[in-house]
């Protein structure tokens, strides 16, 4: 019977393996497929952020915003604050224009945000998250990426991020970032936000890996090296929000207006929101 068994096993595994291929086939298919994203369109130099009545939802469905208002000028320094999941990463891909609004109004500037050109606005972008993705290599080769950028550009964007006393653009750094803590994987990330010298820092909740003076020293050297760069921060605890122009909540699909941090401490519908054990006094 073993005699029999033993085959039967190995044309059962070589089935199973002739299914990674064809799977593994069949999503590279489907990304050749896909249509090619309209980079072109005008281009503008304001990047005041207009969002006027806007209705969104990725299945059309369950809506993530809807009348939703916010205005953000040139240059300010906002934290935008909400439950998870109410839908404030999602108004990064909608700045990012990764999807269309339903309706309502989104202008950058003066311009519709629809005739921009979606790839010089995303040049003028970085974004920042928790779950960077690091390569196996030297620091100066994660941060740099086409590695064309000298080396007391590598050197300068260390000390921004507050890593100048860990590395050295030659530290290597090992494959997946493994070699290093989730902290260091963040500051890696501003560093290399840093690099491509953006109009807007999108940053999502990637500040809350790290310590609040440290955190509050990085948005110091943001807005002292880019002064005229707009700063926006996702976050869930309030060490940082004295640091921000203005505060918006998201809550029941809208923003707040955007207030300043003791008139949000004071609206006690909101003092949940953060987490008061982290604020490091």
């Amino acid at each position: 019977m073993i005699y029999l068994f033993l085959p039967l096993q190995e044309i059962a595994l070589a089935r199973i393996k002739m299914q990674k291929p064809k799977a593994m086939w069949e999503k590279i298919s489907d990304l050749l497929n896909e249509q090619e994203e309209d980079l072109s369109g005008q281009m503008t130099n304001e990047l005041t952020v207009n969002m006027e009545d806007i209705q969104f939802a990725y299945d059309s469905q369950n809506h993530i915003f809807e009348n939703m208002n916010i205005h953000v000028k040139s240059g300010e320094s906002i934290a935008i604050v909400g439950k998870t999941g109410s839908g404030k990463s999602t108004l990064y891909k909608l700045l990012a224009k990764f999807y269309p609004t339903e309706k309502g109004q989104f202008t950058i500037g003066d311009t519709n945000a629809a005739e921009l050109s979606t790839g010089s606005l995303r040049k003028r972008m970085a974004y920042i998250n928790r779950n960077t993705y690091i390569f196996n290599g030297t620091v100066q080769d994660n941060i740099a990426l086409n590695g064309t950028c000298p080396s007391e550009m590598i050197e300068k964007a260390l000390a921004i991020a507050c890593l100048n006393d860990e590395f050295t653009p030659r530290s290597v750094v090992g494959s997946e970032g493994k070699a290093i803590s989730d902290g260091q994987r963040v500051r890696l990330a501003i560093a290399r936000a840093v690099i491509k010298q953006p109009d807007i820092f999108l940053i999502d909740e990637a500040l809350t890996a790290l310590d609040p003076s440290t955190e509050k020293k990085i948005l110091k050297n943001l807005k002292e090296t880019f002064p005229k760069a707009t700063v926006m921060i996702i976050t869930h605890r309030d060490t940082i929000l004295e640091a921000m122009d203005r505060v918006f909540v998201l809550h029941d699909k809208r923003f707040s207006d955007g207030m300043s941090v003791q008139e949000l401490h004071e609206n006690e519908a909101f003092k949940t929101l953060f987490s008061y054990s982290e604020r490091g006094r």
